[in-house]
């Protein structure tokens, strides 16, 4: 995912504000609770999706997976490397990755 795409993800899950504070005050929530309840989620929500993004985009087979995703890198793994540029080496869905 690179900045463009996660700008794009901020700025629907900021769009969306407003009609879903529309849609809890059209089923019957009060306009104030329909206000807290949607900042406290977007207080609360993009830090836990960003936290759970960031830990799962940094592991080493996803960063080596990455790498050889990029048009016209090959990556080539050598047999001391980490456990999770092996698994990436070895997986045969994940293109430009090879092993030594």
């Amino acid at each position: 995912m690179n900045l463009d795409q996660i700008l794009s993800l901020v700025r629907t899950l900021l769009a969306a504000g407003g009609p879903i504070s529309g849609l809890l005050v059209m089923y019957g929530v009060p306009n104030d609770k329909a206000t807290m309840w949607l900042s406290l989620a977007l207080i609360i929500v993009p830090p836990v999706v960003s936290a759970i993004w960031g830990i799962a985009s940094k592991t080493d087979k996803a960063k080596v997976a990455a790498a050889g995703a990029m048009e016209g890198v090959t990556v080539t793994v050598a047999p001391t490397a980490s456990p999770g540029a092996q698994a990436a080496a070895q997986d045969k869905s994940v293109p430009g990755v090879n092993p030594i």
